[in-house]
């Protein structure tokens, strides 16, 4: 990484990992510039340069569904998937839309630092649930919904990264992911999709 592409407070000839932040000099930026170039000259009206449709380009989701329910046999219609800018922004409309004040979710811990702030920032009641290699702790994940149970609270949502979670890196075990849906079915919890 090149001195002047380091975030500030990195010290020169380190190799940065904070927040997943790439090397500035591995991204494409003559081809993204050529490519903007192209279709700014070829198909300025399409060049999403103004606000386009709030669940995101049609074609683009048309694809996106097609290609889902042909690798992973899942029945997805159009209405079921949404484009957003990044998952923070997926995590807030989800946050909005199932959690609200003192909402009771469930986390991997750790997990994504920028879910915990945007979770927080709703007010969420977080509950974090302990990983290991193979993933979130299935007995732990049991222990904690009985508990709530016990006190009267009942969770939303669960919030978890099943494929090479951030920040451990591990994914989620086959037989982990039926219990765990075994479990969100029992106790009535969401299990949020936000990225593929």
């Amino acid at each position: 990484m090149s001195d002047q592409a380091l975030p500030q407070g990195v010290l020169p000839n380190t190799i940065s990992l904070v927040f997943g932040h790439p090397d500035a000099s591995t991204l494409p930026a003559d081809d993204l510039r050529a490519a903007a170039e192209a279709v700014l000259r070829s198909h300025p009206a399409r060049a999403g340069l103004a606000y386009g449709a709030e669940q995101g380009t049609p074609a683009l989701i048309d694809y996106l569904v097609h290609k889902l329910n042909r690798e992973e046999g899942l029945g997805l219609a159009h209405e079921n998937l949404m484009i957003t800018a990044g998952s923070t922004g997926a995590i807030d409309m989800i946050a909005r839309l199932y959690v609200g004040r003192d909402g009771v979710v469930l986390t991997e811990a750790p997990t994504y630092h920028d879910a915990l702030h945007v979770l927080r920032d709703h007010g969420a009641d977080l509950c974090g649930i302990p990983i290991d290699g193979d993933g979130l702790i299935v007995k732990a994940l049991e222990t904690q919904l009985a508990t709530l149970r016990r006190e009267g609270k009942s969770p939303r949502l669960l919030y978890t990264i099943p494929n090479f979670s951030n920040p451990a890196g591990v994914t989620l075990a086959a037989e982990r992911r039926e219990a765990i849906l075994k479990l969100a079915r029992e106790y009535g919890f969401l299990i949020p999709r936000p990225g593929f």
